[in-house]
């Protein structure tokens, strides 16, 4: 349940962000990559949800956790804004999409539990 509300919280993130889309391409990240990615930001918004529960402001947890992410993959936030709203336009591989990155968080939190 914890999962699906971190993947709408994501959604009206981003959703909430009014920018003008352009009809200029931009540089597209491949399904796989930005599958992972999406595990990333997942992971991140989960430690910023933790860090949110300890009372601290999560403002720096969140740029902190996020620019974390676009530097591992060497994107910028513009970059990953426009491949998410994307990806999001299409529906059945965005589901698909989403439903590869909860198999594998599961699978992540199946490896911690064994620890």
């Amino acid at each position: 349940m914890k999962r699906y509300f971190l993947f709408f919280a994501v959604i009206l993130f981003f959703g909430c962000i009014h920018k003008k889309e352009k009809n200029a391409n931009f540089n597209m990240i491949p399904k796989q990559e930005m599958i992972q990615i999406l595990v990333d930001v997942e992971l991140a918004e989960s430690a910023i949800v933790i860090e949110q529960s300890r009372n601290k402001n999560i403002d720096i947890f969140s740029t902190y956790y996020y620019d974390s992410v676009f530097k591992k993959y060497k994107i910028s936030r513009k970059q990953f804004e426009e491949n998410l709203k994307y990806y999001a336009k299409k529906d059945d591989d965005f589901n698909e999409m989403y439903i590869q990155v909860i198999n594998i968080l599961s699978r992540k939190q199946s490896e911690v539990m064994q620890k």
